[in-house]
């Protein structure tokens, strides 16, 4: 039996800053998730925990602490890891 790889990555939320930048066009998704790219591509399985919707639609939830979301747009992001 071989060994398997695997890189896990927590709480990924593309809003704010890296949205703005990915959106204007100002920086690429290699720019905002390069550094890291390495260990997801070299790895067997890679998984992320997405920290909120990806959605331009409907109203926040009334929850505690923030209500977040990015635009669909940004799993761009993710399909470059």
């Amino acid at each position: 039996m071989s060994d398997i790889s695997v890189t896990i990555g927590g709480d990924f939320c593309p809003e704010g800053r890296p949205q703005a930048a990915l959106l204007d066009g100002s920086l690429s998704p290699d720019a905002i998730v390069g550094f890291v790219r390495p260990l997801f591509t070299g790895s067997d399985i890679g998984m992320v925990n997405l920290e909120c919707p990806l959605s331009g639609r409907g109203s926040p939830i009334l929850k505690a602490g923030r209500a977040i979301r990015a635009r669909p747009e940004t799993v761009g992001i993710l399909k470059h890891l």
